[in-house]
């Protein structure tokens, strides 16, 4: 079976759907890094909430970071 090292996901509210719906592919990609962003809003129209979501990435063994000005990335905690 194959692995993924880079994903970008842009599900419009169903990153908590899609990231159970990977779980096998994520416990064999020991090299992945995902690229994401959410949207609250959409989140909840899919019965998701932002916590959820980062809890998932969190439990899946997850580091988290942001990308800010000038395309500086810092480290991010997981909070719920």
């Amino acid at each position: 079976s194959f692995t993924v090292d880079v994903m970008k996901m842009d599900v419009e509210g169903s990153e908590t759907a899609a990231l159970r719906g990977m779980r096998n592919l994520v416990a064999r990609s020991p090299r992945l890094r995902v690229m994401f962003e959410f949207s609250p809003a959409l989140l909840a129209g899919h019965r998701s909430s932002a916590a959820e979501l980062i809890g998932l990435f969190g439990e899946l063994g997850f580091r988290f970071w942001s990308i800010g000005a000038r395309a500086i990335m810092s480290s991010s905690r997981a909070t719920s």
